[in-house]
């Protein structure tokens, strides 16, 4: 077994950590031109206690995507407040008046609001296929009265 630099040893960390195998690791060594063994990478894996700094960075990284997903929930409670303040000055306008600039802002904050959602939540984004039978009766009942 030969002595290799910490430069190699990282290299088959950071292979490792995406892999998962040792002989995966060896292999992607062995194409960059190392001869490093499966047992050399077990050994390493050991050593350095790779399954603890493996699930140290998964943790971090989990960490940064909840503190993503609390800032865009954050900001989405913000822009419902403003969207909120919105409709409570178009109410007050006198009937027939139209504040243009405000229904240009109003309009570009209702897209990021969806936009936003759907990036929180974008299971919850449904296929919109039309009306449907129940939903055709609903409309017959409530806007025609039929």
């Amino acid at each position: 077994m030969g002595v290799f630099s910490t430069d190699i040893k990282d290299k088959a960390f950071d292979y490792w950590y995406s892999l998962r195998s040792d002989t995966d690791v060896a292999n992607k060594l062995k194409q960059e031109g190392y001869v490093v063994t499966r047992q050399t990478i077990a050994s390493w894996r050991l050593k350095y206690d790779w399954i603890t700094r493996a699930d140290k960075i998964d943790s971090k990284k989990q960490q940064a995507r909840d503190e993503s997903i609390s800032f865009e929930e954050s900001l989405l409670l913000d822009l419902q407040k403003q969207k909120e303040r919105y409709d409570v000055y178009f109410d007050s306008l006198e009937s027939g008046k139209v504040d243009n600039q405000a229904m240009y802002v109003y309009n570009q904050l209702c897209e990021k609001l969806i936009s936003l959602k759907n990036k929180i939540n974008p299971k919850d984004k449904r296929k919109v296929t039309g009306l449907d039978n129940v939903n055709v009766e609903e409309l017959k009942r409530q806007i025609l009265g039929i």
